[in-house]
């Protein structure tokens, strides 16, 4: 690009009174045309290497989006309250699709980075914070949104243009829940919940690219954490904990030669129970 690009942004802010901030927000965004972290690596499908090339036309992405939130803040007692609640809709012209083209002359499967006519990503965000007393502390928010494209973008010929945009879930949430009964002992809940998406899922392993709708994964994982002096001035804490507490996996990954590598999608990890320790001098 040899020409600088302008972005502008707007944000406005207004606290009637000690209990309610509210907002309103609009910005402008791009993405320029170059290859990505994920196009320098080379899948295989098939047995076959699968490249990514750009476009030599392509164009930057750019994106304008609109949002209003409120915050509300409340005590009673010894309890605080802390609620979100953000709306957001957001445009995309030129967004960044990839294409099939074919095969090139040594038999590797082409995707091209090219512009599409444009996508619309919109949805609600709720966020919520709750400390009951100074002991614990909760955190929670989920998000619920529809990303699609413009235009039915078309990725391999045995499959039908799709509107919804790949490995993009319309629901997903996460929890946070510290709690320190003792100076120096600590429990730590947290997880995720990430509803279905679509994601590409390339012929080799199986007889013919398909698009695959995911299940719902819950990652929720349990640590707790206990702090001592191991000498006068050596501080230890030792954890001990369990990652994916319900096994909340994916069970069809391809196998062999002729899997399709990236077709990877939820949690990274399995039921994974784990200690440690850390020394602070």
């Amino acid at each position: 690009m040899s020409k600088p690009v302008f972005s502008p942004r707007l944000n406005v802010r207004y606290s009637p009174n000690s209990l309610f901030n509210f907002r309103a927000s609009y910005s402008t965004g791009f993405r320029a045309p170059q290859a990505f972290d994920q196009d320098l690596h080379i899948s295989i499908a098939g047995g076959e290497p699968v490249l990514t090339v750009l476009d030599p036309e392509l164009k930057p992405e750019r994106s304008k989006s609109i949002s209003l939130s409120t915050d509300l803040y409340y005590d009673v007692s010894d309890w605080l309250f802390n609620l979100l609640i953000e709306g957001f809709y957001t445009t995309l012209t030129d967004v960044f699709v990839l294409a099939e083209t074919g095969l090139n002359q040594n038999g590797q499967i082409v995707m091209v980075r090219t512009n599409g006519e444009g996508a619309v990503v919109q949805g609600v965000n709720l966020e919520g914070r709750i400390i009951p007393f100074q002991a614990l502390q909760i955190q929670l928010g989920a998000t619920f949104q529809k990303s699609q494209y413009v235009q039915a973008q078309s990725w391999s010929e045995s499959v039908a243009p799709q509107k919804r945009m790949f490995r993009t879930p319309d629901n997903y949430a996460f929890l946070v829940l510290n709690y320190n009964p003792l100076k120096k002992l600590k429990f730590s809940l947290s997880g995720t919940y990430t509803g279905s998406m679509l994601v590409r899922h390339y012929a080799g392993y199986i007889e013919e690219d398909r698009e695959v709708e995911t299940p719902e994964f819950l990652d929720l994982s349990l640590k707790v954490a206990y702090d001592m002096m191991l000498l006068a001035k050596t501080r230890v804490q030792l954890n001990f904990g369990i990652q994916n507490i319900f096994n909340s996996y994916q069970n069809d990954k391809d196998q062999g030669p002729d899997r399709d590598s990236a077709y990877i999608y939820g949690p990274a990890l399995p039921r994974t129970v784990f200690m440690g320790a850390k020394f602070e001098m």
